[in-house]
């Protein structure tokens, strides 16, 4: 199936890795509707479908990277879950239906069904619940890995760290923050709780609370990483204040010494296997990455999640990561790629 282009545009402009796909005959009646307005204060992007083979189309055309999750009716969800099992897009699957013994029977065969729920309440907690715990380890991660075994240059990586380091040194511009802010305000338009974030960025942002703001759970973290990810530049060069805010202040509490740092991670056997293959090689997580000191606190982050994995096909990694302060410093003795522990800066603690 080829997507059309304005399916591709409407799934593609998402400023955010997740989304929610809802198929209902009855998905907008006045009970419904009032459960939509509460998701979005879970996942922003919501889109509301009565019609299977168009649920279908457009959740195949979601952009490569991005996950959605979905809810079906009982009835409908018999005609789309078999197919909708296979997609990788795909990242679980609620069922939204009366009999719930009939359903829970039939949907059995299928991993990515996560719950069958008869009441909107207990549908809507159970997406928040799952929701908490994977948003930020089972996102796709960003990788770039440098052959050295080729010859030639490697234009991707390069690029990839030549524009941080361009962003990083570029001057503020307010028209710029005033793009942001509008885009941000229409992206969420209708997420009053989201709406409310961006106004208090928007009033009381400033460097010395940019950690604070990218470990916070907001459009912030969600949107930005999302950016790095794609290599969306229009959004990080938006972004680039943040960006810059973050760097400057991991450079002013660099670690002094070598230090061993834990991130606990669920990826795919793809990802894993590339992984394997980059041992001897540069490799760059195109983002900023939140580790922890304590391997244990790493450990739990992966065991609470690990019965979301999508498939069998996602497996569970901590990544064991030594950083030392004397690699990548620059003619001024600063190190390109600043590390802290920012306990007293992050929103969270443990960081």
């Amino acid at each position: 199936m080829t997507c059309s282009k304005t399916q591709s545009n409407t799934n593609n402009n998402n400023l955010e890795t997740y989304s929610i796909f809802w198929l209902d005959a009855e998905v907008n009646n006045e009970e419904n509707l009032a459960a939509q307005k509460t998701l979005r204060t879970i996942i922003n992007r919501l889109r509301v479908f009565d019609n299977p083979n168009e649920f279908m189309d457009h959740v195949r055309c979601i952009q490569k990277g991005d996950l959605t999750i979905l809810i079906v009716s009982g009835q409908l969800g018999r005609i789309v879950v078999p197919k909708m099992q296979e997609l990788v897009q795909v990242l679980a699957i609620y069922i939204y239906c009366y009999n719930k013994e009939a359903n829970i029977e039939w949907s059995q065969p299928y991993s990515k069904v996560k719950a069958v729920c008869n009441k909107l309440n207990e549908l809507i907690d159970v997406i928040r619940s799952d929701q908490k715990q994977r948003s930020r380890n089972e996102e796709v991660l960003s990788i770039d890995i440098l052959d050295r075994s080729s010859t030639e240059l490697d234009g991707e990586f390069l690029h990839s760290q030549l524009l941080i380091d361009v962003l990083i040194r570029m001057k503020l511009n307010e028209q710029d923050q005033n793009e942001l802010i509008e885009l941000l305000k229409n992206e969420y338009m209708g997420n009053n709780s989201e709406l409310k974030l961006v106004k208090e960025f928007q009033e009381n942002y400033n460097s010395k609370s940019s950690i604070s703001w990218y470990t916070r759970e907001s459009f912030v973290y969600r949107s930005l990483n999302k950016a790095l990810r794609v290599r969306n530049i229009d959004m990080m060069f938006l972004f680039r204040t943040v960006i810059r805010d973050v760097y400057e202040q991991l450079l002013v509490n660099q670690c002094e010494k070598r230090i061993t740092a834990y991130r606990g991670q669920i990826i795919s056997k793809h990802e894993l296997k590339k992984l394997k293959k980059s041992v001897g090689t540069l490799v760059s997580f195109n983002s900023f990455l939140s580790t922890s000191l304590n391997r244990k606190i790493a450990e739990n982050f992966v065991k609470q999640s690990v019965y979301l994995c999508s498939s069998s096909d996602h497996v569970s990694v901590i990544f064991q990561i030594e950083a030392d302060p004397l690699v990548l410093r620059d003619s001024n003795e600063n190190n390109r790629r600043p590390f802290a522990q920012i306990d007293e800066l992050s929103y969270f603690g443990e960081e």
